[in-house]
């Protein structure tokens, strides 16, 4: 009972962290005219063919930081000059970046 609670706790909080990463890409890409209907699970965020640069990226980073901090009361810090410059980066699409962000945790 208790390994099942944990996965499920985990699913919960991992759903939420897409989600909010989700809302925050398409916020970003829209003030920064790039106009995009959907950011999903698999969207490209990051590398070749993202609608975003890196500096918008740094933002999203900084918003989900601070989601973490005030949801799960997880202070941990996602930006990093490796998985940047990594040509699999962990922020390429939402999923991986929730994925990443719950290694940080």
């Amino acid at each position: 009972y208790k390994i099942q609670n944990i996965t499920s706790k985990g699913k919960i909080m991992k759903d939420k962290i897409l989600k909010k990463i989700c809302e925050i890409t398409l916020q970003v890409a829209n003030q920064e005219e790039v106009k995009l209907s959907t950011v999903e699970s698999n969207t490209v965020i990051y590398g070749e063919g993202s609608a975003i640069d890196s500096l918008d990226l740094v933002n999203i980073l900084v918003e989900l930081e601070e989601f973490l901090s005030k949801e799960f009361e997880i202070d941990i810090e996602l930006i990093d000059e490796e998985a940047l410059l990594n040509t699999n980066s962990p922020f390429r699409t939402p999923l991986a970046l929730a994925n990443y962000s719950l290694t940080k945790i």
